[in-house]
């Protein structure tokens, strides 16, 4: 069954100002992932309790692979005044998933930033990216022969950094995330 989804406009952004700012998010990651329309049930939050409320409705879905195309991303919304919500891999379904906060809000998808950058098996680090999940670290680290044990917590499909920024919790003495983590890249508002 075909489901059709109606636009749902960012707050105080016109059509024509929307259309841009989705053109521009296009031409910094490619069609393919700039989502709008049927594309955007997988951001819709799966345990909502109201039938068809468009009181999370995401307006677009945009999925960068690399921080710079985050920080051009940031730059256009910003010139259109579109609002994002960024999601690592949108999978704490507690909260509601990957949609956002606010009805017309584009959802910055960062699961395609999903490299495992450095592993230290002897100071007991990973450095990762936004969409790298617990199973993605585990499999890396147990095809390393690594001697490491990950505080995994129960759904192992989650972000590592995004289990994080929840305050998510684990089942080791490091079971707080959010205390064990110790240090961000980051884009700020302004994109930089």
């Amino acid at each position: 069954q075909r489901v059709i989804m109606k636009l749902i406009l960012p707050p105080g952004v016109s059509a024509a100002a929307f259309a841009d700012a989705l053109e521009g998010f296009r031409r910094i990651v490619g069609r393919e992932y700039v989502l709008a329309g049927e594309d955007l049930a997988s951001y819709a939050d799966p345990y909502s309790i109201i039938a068809n409320d468009d009181t999370h409705a995401a307006s677009a879905a945009v999925a960068p692979a690399s921080t710079e195309q985050v920080q051009e991303i940031v730059r256009v919304a910003n010139q259109h005044g579109v609002p994002l919500w960024p999601v690592s891999c949108g999978k704490n379904f507690g909260y509601g998933g990957a949609a956002p906060r606010m009805a017309g809000t584009v959802v910055l998808d960062l699961k395609r930033m999903n490299r495992i950058l450095e592993v230290s098996e002897a100071d007991g680090y990973a450095l990762v990216e936004p969409g790298v999940s617990y199973f993605d670290l585990y499999e890396h680290i147990q095809a390393r022969g690594y001697k490491l044990w990950l505080d995994v917590p129960d759904p192992g499909w989650g972000s590592v950094l995004g289990h994080a920024l929840d305050h998510g919790g684990g089942y080791t003495p490091y079971g707080d995330h959010f205390a064990m983590q110790c240090g961000m890249e980051v884009v700020l508002p302004n994109g930089e």
